[in-house]
């Protein structure tokens, strides 16, 4: 099952190198789709998060995305992706944002400001 996951992280990132340069930015607090929700919301339902860990990486990406650091492409393409993973996509998601962040020279693992809840 670990190879699997490791294969298919692979395969993403091999077949997907070019798409952090080809992207516009986009904020995240707009729809993915016009008059649907938006990126935090997307990514909370369509991953089927559950932990405050997964939580708080999603607010961490989101903003990313807001401040520019992470094209709003490369989480769309990660979120399609993992979101085919079932039962559990979330995990699938942090792991090949890790990979993908870290090409970028992107840090996810740092802080940032607890949501205002």
């Amino acid at each position: 099952m670990v190879a699997r996951i490791w294969i298919a992280c692979l395969a993403l990132l091999v077949a997907s190198p070019s798409l952090a340069q080809t992207s516009s930015h986009k904020p995240a607090n707009q729809p993915v789709a016009p008059g649907g929700p938006d990126l935090k919301t997307t990514l909370e339902k369509g991953l089927k998060a559950r932990r405050p860990v997964e939580f708080q990486f999603i607010r961490k990406v989101v903003w990313l995305v807001n401040h520019g650091k992470m094209p709003i492409s490369v989480v769309e393409t990660n979120f399609l992706y993992a979101r085919r993973k079932l039962p559990y996509p979330m995990p699938y998601f942090m792991k090949t944002m890790e990979i993908r962040a870290q090409q970028l020279g992107v840090k996810l693992d740092t802080p940032i400001a607890p949501a205002s809840q």
